[in-house]
């Protein structure tokens, strides 16, 4: 009998973000930059971020729903200065160089602060792996 016979090539790792979120808002010097969108100066006649598209505005003027009926909250989306804006990207990327195995991250930005720092790892969340091709 094949001892690996019952492990799968490939599985999915799923990492919390919860506690991650939890840790910004703690975090005084994250907090401040989480103000962004609140107290910066906006051009209505132009698009500058993420968060000035028609569809985050669109959002902003509807009322939070839950697919159970019974839970149906009276607040809107972005409605507190408090409610952070995510963005899920996954990339897939070779584990070493000229490697033909891979893997895709799904990572969170934080689209809450400015844009120049979106990219820095403080404000990215690792929130899972995806295996791709195997040998």
């Amino acid at each position: 009998p094949d001892a690996f016979a019952e492990v799968p090539v490939q599985s999915y790792l799923y990492m919390s973000s919860i506690s991650r979120l939890i840790s910004t808002r703690r975090d005084l010097r994250v907090s401040r930059r989480l103000q962004y969108s609140v107290v910066r100066t906006r051009d209505l006649a132009m698009t500058e971020d993420v968060r000035d598209g028609a569809y985050i505005n669109q959002l902003r003027s509807q009322n939070i729903t839950w697919a159970d009926p019974d839970i149906q909250p009276t607040r809107k989306y972005f409605q507190d200065d408090t409610d952070i804006a995510l963005g899920l990207t996954a990339d897939g990327i070779p584990l070493f160089n000229r490697s033909p195995v891979d893997c895709w991250p799904l990572i969170l930005i934080n689209y809450s602060v400015p844009p120049h720092m979106r990219n820095r790892r403080e404000h990215q969340i690792c929130c899972g792996l995806i295996p791709g091709r195997c040998l």
